[in-house]
């Protein structure tokens, strides 16, 4: 049982403060003036997330040339902007209300292919089966209530839920999929009990749609 808790506290800490793949870079980034850089976009927006306001956000770049896997560790994190040379492969966003309560972190990484990526659905699996042979209000659980399961999104996805021990009237939601276009998404949303699940799939239909 030791075991389960480490787990569960590895998938849910830090997840908030925890295209089209054939498309070119230039449909998703503008140049300034001078040339010498490249100016990326998130691909949510402030009327994205309502009742929130982004905190920060950042984008991943590898060399142009590299081919990016999941085993790739040549990866750079960036603020608005990318130097040339460098290869837009993913970014990150978090959202807050001004409590701090309600949060969202919308994460993309766009690989060059699968290499890797089945490796996340099959740990989910193994570990849904060690869910199944615990009771559900085992004391040494960290949360109350948990919920996981498979969600429409992409070619493969999941999502998991749910409400810390410590504070049962918040709710967290990480939800991840894959897309035939090697892309991964992962959202995590913190936010009153009951909520984030929605919301979690609401943005994720809504980013689906664009990439």
């Amino acid at each position: 049982m030791i075991h389960v808790v480490l787990i569960v506290c590895l998938l849910f800490s830090g997840c908030i403060s925890y295209e089209d793949g054939n498309t070119s870079e230039a449909s998703y980034s503008s140049e300034t003036d001078s040339g010498s850089i490249q100016i990326p976009d998130i691909i949510v927006d402030q009327d994205d997330i309502p009742g929130r306001t982004l905190n920060s956000y950042f984008f991943y770049a590898v060399p142009e040339n590299d081919i990016y896997t999941r085993e790739l560790d040549n990866v750079s994190k960036y603020t608005d902007a990318l130097p040339l040379g460098a290869r837009n492969v993913g970014e990150k966003s978090y959202w807050m209300d001004v409590s701090g309560q309600r949060a969202v972190a919308v994460e993309i990484e766009r690989y060059d292919s699968d290499e890797g990526m089945e490796y996340i659905f099959n740990n989910w699996q193994e570990w849904t089966e060690i869910l199944k042979e615990a009771e559900q209000h085992d004391a040494n659980l960290p949360w109350e209530e948990y919920e996981t399961d498979t969600c429409d999104f992409g070619t493969n996805g999941y999502y998991e839920s749910e409400s810390p021990l410590n504070d049962p009237d918040i709710s967290h939601t990480t939800l991840i999929f894959m897309t035939s276009n090697n892309e991964l998404v992962t959202i995590h949303v913190r936010d009153e009990r009951g909520n984030d699940l929605d919301e979690a799939m609401r943005i994720a239909e809504m980013v689906e749609d664009r990439l």
